[in-house]
């Protein structure tokens, strides 16, 4: 016959026991949520040397394949760039242009149709310099994309 102090070891060993081996074999794991894919995204571009190629600020190059981001950044650009995006889920649109250091370029989402849009906005700026721009942009597919130049800054 177990005595007390048998008992309450054998509880406190089989306790030990379960809590080791219990949750791991009655819990479940949870189904992997989808994860949430935003509709833009900005590429970083710092630290990153890449030819300046005859397109445009008002025609920006659509990249869609690891391919198309090697002929512009070169193979040690687009290993950078790749960790960034996933091109199942995302393409790139890559502006570069060269004017007035003071421009302004940013982007906005159109919400007010069936589905969301989105507009990249450009304002020359008034200095009278030259400075190379670019900026990238991972766009989620799907979602349309288009230009807008706005007048100068007065």
């Amino acid at each position: 016959m177990l005595t007390h102090r048998r008992l309450l070891m054998s509880m406190m060993v089989a306790f030990m026991v379960l809590g080791r081996i219990g949750p791991s074999v009655s819990v479940a794991q949870k189904p992997k949520k989808p994860s949430f894919v935003p509709l833009i995204k900005e590429i970083s571009l710092s630290k990153l040397v890449f030819p300046i190629k005859p397109f445009g600020l008002k025609k920006p190059m659509a990249i869609k394949t690891m391919k198309d981001l090697k002929e512009v950044f070169g193979e040690k650009g687009a290993a950078k760039i790749k960790e960034q995006v996933d091109f199942e889920k995302r393409f790139l649109v890559f502006f570069q242009w060269g004017t007035s250091g003071g421009d302004q370029f940013s982007y906005r989402i159109d919400k007010k149709k069936k589905k969301p849009e989105i507009i990249f906005t450009f304002r020359p700026g008034r200095t009278d310099d030259f400075f190379p721009h670019s900026g990238l942009y991972a766009i989620k597919i799907g979602i349309k994309w288009r230009f807008q130049q706005l007048p100068s800054v007065t």
